[in-house]
C-alpha cells in the first residue's frame, strides 16, 4: 500500500498491487489483475492520518520530501511501518493471549463474521478480491451455514404472522 492508495477523506482504500515475497519482495498486481476499493471504519482512518502526520513531519525534520506513492509498510530504514513488524507484533500479541493462528487467519475471521452477521456475500467477495461470490461461498460454507439457522427462525416467524 502506497498513501496515496488511500482517500482518508472518503475512507476508501484502493488494492492495485501485492508483494510476493520468495526470497526477495516483487511488487505485481492483484490475483485478478483489477483494483478493488474498499471502506474504511473512522478508527483506521485515524490511526492512518496519526501515522501519515508523523511520516510528513519526520520528512521536514530530515529536510527531505514526502511522496504520495511512499510506502506505508516499507523496510526502508527510518521509513514507513515495515512490513515485518505487523506480522511480529501480531505474533507476539497472540504468544500473550494464548491463541495459535496466524495473522493470515485474519482475512478468515473477518470474511466469517461479516457472512455470519448479515453482509452479503457480493460484499464480502468484493472485499477479499474474490471476482467470484462461489470461491468465497465454497471457502466459507460454514458461516453462511450458520447463518442458516437465523433464517430459519425469520421464515417460521413470517409463516406464524400468515398463519
Amino acid at each position: 500500500m502506497r498513501w496515496d492508495d488511500i482517500d482518508l477523506d472518503a475512507g476508501e482504500l484502493t488494492v492495485a498491487r501485492s508483494v510476493v515475497d520468495a526470497g526477495t519482495p516483487t511488487v505485481k498486481g492483484t490475483k485478478s489483475g483489477k483494483a478493488r476499493r474498499l471502506r474504511l471504519d473512522p478508527g483506521t482512518v485515524e490511526i492512518l492520518r496519526e501515522h501519515l502526520a508523523h511520516e510528513q513531519e519526520k520528512a521536514e525534520f530530515f529536510a527531505t520530501k514526502f511522496a504520495g506513492s511512499s510506502p506505508i509498510f516499507t523496510n526502508a530504514p527510518g521509513a514507513g511501518w515495515r512490513p515485518d513488524q505487523a506480522s511480529v507484533r501480531f505474533k507476539s500479541a497472540a504468544d500473550k493471549a494464548g491463541v495459535t493462528f496466524g495473522m493470515h487467519a485474519l482475512r478468515h475471521f473477518a470474511a466469517t463474521q461479516l457472512i455470519a452477521n448479515g453482509v452479503d456475500v457480493r460484499t464480502v467477495s468484493g472485499r477479499l478480491g474474490h471476482s467470484q461470490t462461489s470461491t468465497t461461498l465454497n471457502i466459507y460454507s460454514d458461516a453462511v451455514a450458520s447463518a442458516d439457522v437465523a433464517a430459519a427462525a425469520t421464515i417460521a416467524g413470517v409463516l406464524d404472522q400468515t398463519a
